[in-house]
């Protein structure tokens, strides 16, 4: 892998990802929503990858992928052009890879938004028509757990998928139809049904910066019993998981992945030892005040072996270490003001 393209670059995942190419030495270009206000996290975290040149901003929203480079005659795409000649006749070794992780909707009333995530589909098919006009070989999609629906036991790839929301059927449907239309373009295909991950740049509204802001401001943190068995993975480790992924040569054309944390643990376990790295008060945590919902998980956790057999995974970062990371994140630069 040479270069890599990525959309929903601003995310606890995508900017992971962002670090972990550049610090290999990949020439990254990313795709900013023009007006989102996370725009400035690529800019002042890879300032100097920037004026370097190794990484480059094109401000193309998902609604604008369809257009993008669609009729632009310039050298870079006729380098691109060349390049991926090139790379095949070499066996793909010196690929470019296009990493798909933006989407429209994925929090509260908006994850049942059927138009909206409908339009996502859409979205996913154009990325990977853009990747193929850019000159990528693989392309690579972050799918979610919510294709499975409610499952007790560990989700495998072959797992029975029956979601129960508009969101996971989007995903499940982006998933299904990007492999189609890869195939059809000769382009190798990897969706990555993604579990539970946190780290720096999370959004506001995820159930650890949730907590972790509630502790910090010495409130009292309203939750659930806390009985359900839970697996975390550290974002850094996640991108660490689709970098190895984009730089793997295997001959399978398209494949499907979970990828999660190696351990599970009940969540309330989970919330106690983030409560202690934050040194706050466990009398702030208010176990119990909120009911489970008649659609609520409470088993959620992966076999991750077939990334094990495929480029050698393993999670490296565990809960502790990970949460203290993410915790003096936001104490340095603060809970963000936006949030899904």
């Amino acid at each position: 892998m040479k270069k890599a393209y990525i959309t929903g670059a601003t995310g606890a995942i995508g900017m992971a990802l962002v670090g972990e190419l550049l610090k290999n030495g990949i020439s990254t270009t990313v795709f900013l929503r023009k007006d989102s206000g996370r725009n400035d996290h690529v800019k002042d975290s890879f300032s100097r990858e920037l004026a370097r040149g190794l990484l480059r901003i094109e401000y193309v929203s998902l609604e604008e992928l369809s257009g993008y480079a669609l009729s632009r005659n310039t050298q870079d795409m006729q380098t691109y052009a060349s390049q991926d000649l090139l790379t095949k006749a070499a066996g793909g070794a010196d690929t470019a890879v296009f990493y798909h992780l933006g989407w429209s909707g994925t929090f509260g009333e908006q994850r049942n938004d059927a138009d909206m995530q409908q339009k996502n589909v859409e979205y996913t098919l154009d990325a990977v028509r853009l990747a193929k006009r850019l000159g990528c070989v693989h392309f690579i999609g972050v799918g979610s757990q919510a294709e499975y629906g409610r499952f007790e036991g560990r989700l495998t790839p072959d797992t029975r998928t029956l979601p129960e929301n508009e969101y996971g059927r989007a995903k499940l449907a982006a998933g299904i139809r990007s492999a189609e239309l890869c195939r059809e373009l000769g382009l190798r295909h990897s969706w990555v049904r993604v579990l539970s991950v946190y780290g720096p740049f999370d959004g506001r509204n995820t159930m650890i910066m949730s907590v972790i802001r509630g502790l910090l401001s010495g409130e009292r943190v309203a939750l659930t019993k806390g009985e359900q068995i839970w697996n975390y993975l550290y974002s850094g480790d996640a991108a660490r998981a689709l970098f190895m992924l984009g730089a793997s040569s295997l001959s399978v054309q398209s494949r499907t992945y979970c990828l999660a944390g190696e351990t599970e643990d009940g969540l309330r376990e989970y919330i106690l030892r983030l409560c202690r790295a934050a040194g706050a008060d466990e009398s702030l945590l208010g176990f119990g005040e909120i009911p489970y919902g008649s659609a609520q998980v409470m088993y959620l956790t992966a076999d991750i072996s077939r990334l094990w057999q495929d480029v050698g995974f393993v999670p490296a970062t565990t809960f502790d270490d990970g949460i203290k990371k993410t915790i003096e994140w936001v104490r340095t630069y603060g809970i963000p003001l936006y949030g899904y």
